[in-house]
């Protein structure tokens, strides 16, 4: 359970606190250790019972009493050294809880454990990132909001949690905001209650579905809702005034579902996908569970034809990372550096023939050159072909890299290609791919 009671946008802090469910699996269980970042605990108690707890970050003073080596070798090596202290696949965390020893019997007879902290952010450094845009008016006015970002295993910078990949669970999300702002969260919108001068309203969230710390995520603000024309279950979120650029961007939206469902021959793996536009994001797209958050720079109108591929592109990134690196997760952080290689990094300059059995070659004399957004050839599906087709080889991080990838680009151009009269022979890969796709996704499920 995470339930943040109150944001205050003027001085950029949140209150709320946590509760976690542990079924422990040893015997003579008397520390729990989690992972929180910049978070100032307030309490933490065990059964209903104080519990006394520690809390360091290793992180904050790296060499900070080193005076005689001040190179950066032996900074990293001792910012290694910190961060592997506190990693949670290992077992350690910043925040140390020391069990109550009327609980001890417990732990030894595997019982229930719950463990609920107090705690607040002030000020934060990353994790949440708020936008308060220096104008008159109130909050909803200046279209002040906030939303969770980070690279992988940042959850812990806005609240306590195990912060690892490797540990699933269930969650139930409560997020207490003004009547004019709207929290966007992961999992099902169970209910939205007013209090009684309905000055403020919470929204409960629920995701059944085991998922990742990493794999949460907030957004919160003024913002304009659309529930999509063609899939209800889809809900777009944005900032005020942006309604018109929302409807025009996300009118795609809708055939990339089809097309990965009829793919895959697999129903997308979550009830609900919600997308959020925010401003100042340091990525273009962020994926969590269920949903998305998307910098407002991708929404456009009509008469912007240049944006529309990117736009479209970041569109089926994010979804394919909905059924591969959402619902299918990799073990570890580790593997995250794998999965934009092959295609982000290079640059490819494929051609096509158009010939009764098309056939797309990168070295022919005779062909044009296509512009890098249209990397949706033979060439490219072979390569395909020959890393997803040996999966038994692969590790877990590799498998999604092929899969989500291959997902991305094989959306964007499909239309484009039928429009030519092209017709994607078997001999190309095409069909091998797909039927690997679907296995692996099979498999894991």
């Amino acid at each position: 359970v995470v339930c943040i009671n109150n944001i205050n946008f003027q001085r950029k802090s949140v209150i709320g606190y946590v509760e976690l469910t542990i079924f422990p699996t040893v015997v003579n269980l008397n520390r729990i250790k989690l992972n929180s970042k910049q978070c100032r605990i307030y309490r933490v108690r065990v059964n209903e019972l104080e519990a006394p707890f520690i809390y360091n970050d290793p992180t904050l003073e790296v060499c900070h009493n080193e005076s005689k080596q001040r190179n950066l070798n032996y900074f990293s090596s001792a910012y290694t050294a910190a961060v592997s202290a506190v990693d949670p696949d290992a077992g350690n965390g910043e925040l140390v809880i020391k069990v109550p020893s009327e609980l001890w019997k417990q732990g030894d007879d595997l019982k229930v454990l719950k463990v609920y902290i107090e705690f607040s952010l002030d000020q934060p450094k990353g994790g949440l990132h708020f936008v308060v845009p220096d104008v008159e008016g109130s909050m909803a006015e200046r279209g002040a909001h906030v939303f969770s970002f980070g690279y992988q295993n940042s959850t812990r910078f806005w609240f306590p949690c195990v912060d690892s990949y490797s540990e699933l669970c269930t969650w139930k999300l409560e997020f207490t905001v003004d009547a004019s702002m709207v929290a966007v969260s992961c999992g099902d919108l169970v209910e939205t209650i007013y209090t009684h001068d309905m000055r403020k309203k919470t929204f409960h969230y629920v995701l059944p579905i085991p998922t990742a710390a990493p794999n949460i995520s907030l957004a919160v603000g003024p913002f304009e809702i659309l529930v999509d024309p063609y899939m209800h279950e889809v809900t777009h979120f944005c900032l005020p005034q942006l309604l018109p650029l929302l409807k025009h961007s996300m009118s795609y939206l809708h055939e990339i579902f089809e097309f990965y469902e009829e793919i895959l021959t697999c129903r997308y793996p979550y009830s609900c996908f919600k997308t959020v536009f925010v401003d100042e994001a340091y990525v273009q797209v962020s994926s969590y569970a269920s949903m998305s958050i998307f910098s407002t720079n991708l929404l456009h109108s009509p008469m912007i034809i240049d944006q529309t591929p990117q736009t479209r592109r970041c569109l089926a990134q994010a979804l394919a990372q909905q059924f591969f690196g959402c619902f299918i997760s990799r073990m570890s952080w580790h593997g995250s550096c794998l999965y934009f290689t092959s295609f982000y990094t290079t640059s490819t300059t494929m051609t096509w023939h158009q010939t009764t059995a098309p056939v797309w070659s990168s070295k022919s004399e005779e062909s044009k050159s296509v512009p890098a957004w249209y990397l949706m050839n033979d060439d490219l599906l072979l390569l395909l072909g020959r890393v997803v087709t040996v999966p038994e080889k692969l590790s877990n991080s590799q498998g999604l890299v092929c899969v989500q990838v291959a997902l991305t680009h094989l959306v964007l151009w499909r239309k484009d290609l039928l429009h030519q009269g092209v017709q994607l022979s078997s001999e190309a890969g095409v069909l091998l791919d797909v039927s690997q796709m679907a296995e692996l996704l099979r498999h894991v499920t």
